[in-house]
């Protein structure tokens, strides 16, 4: 975990060839090779020859590590609110089912305990977000 530490840092991130997928913590990847061409996608894998890379589109693509020039990660500014509510939907719909069900013991305990979350929460991730530096990408070096 302190190796990670860096990574609120405004400059560049430094990481060792191995911790790339590790660093980029599931953020969408630039890969810049030496004839320029830019490579979009998350670390799939990666190992002493090069690195996997996983498309949007679900294409895994193969990056030889003498190629890349460039590694840039997109910054994960604003998410956390919108995550908050994508999970928070999720817990009210489970509880909601389970009241419906035999299981209506379990839901009369997650409903409240899921709203109760989010309340207390929400402060938390709306400071998050606003103290985030902005949207961008975040360069890691190697070395």
């Amino acid at each position: 975990m302190i190796s990670l530490l860096p990574l609120r840092a405004a400059g560049p991130i430094e990481a060792n060839w191995h911790q790339i997928c590790r660093v980029s913590e599931g953020r969408e990847l630039v890969l810049t090779t030496a004839t320029g061409d830019a490579v979009r996608g998350y670390c799939f894998s990666v190992d002493v020859d090069g690195l996997g890379v996983r498309t949007k589109g679900g294409q895994v693509t193969r990056i030889a590590r003498t190629a890349v020039t460039r590694i840039e990660m997109e910054s994960a500014a604003g998410h956390r609110l919108r995550a908050l509510g994508g999970v928070m939907h999720d817990g009210l719909k489970l509880g909601v089912k389970t009241l419906f069900s035999e299981f209506a013991p379990v839901g009369l305990v997650v409903l409240p305990g899921t709203v109760a979350w989010g309340i207390i929460a929400t402060p938390f991730c709306v400071l998050g977000d606003l103290g985030e530096r902005g949207s961008g990408r975040q360069e890691i070096k190697l070395i």
